[in-house]
């Protein structure tokens, strides 16, 4: 897009827009956007609001959950290596 958010972002967001619309309710996703390498865990909540001068409106509110979603892999992978440690204990 001119704006530089690739189809795959675009696509996304158009999804979740028109569900808003077609449930008449708020709708809330969470995607992982790419940066320059670099991803952010995202939390989005969408809204259908109306038509204004012919146009279709949505508001939207972004929470950037990264360091959650970091920490949510951190704690699985300490929890699996917890397991593995107490597996390889009972054995010897």
């Amino acid at each position: 897009s001119e704006l530089g958010v690739s189809k795959e972002y675009r696509n996304i967001w158009l999804e979740n827009y028109k569900n808003s619309e077609k449930l008449n309710k708020p709708i809330t996703f969470e995607y992982t956007h790419k940066i320059n390498e670099k991803e952010y865990h995202l939390y989005v909540t969408t809204s259908y609001i109306g038509i204004i001068k012919n146009k279709k409106h949505y508001s939207y509110i972004i929470e950037d959950i990264t360091e959650k979603k970091n920490s949510e892999k951190e704690l699985l992978y300490t929890k699996e290596l917890l397991t593995l440690t107490n597996d390889v204990a009972q054995v010897g």
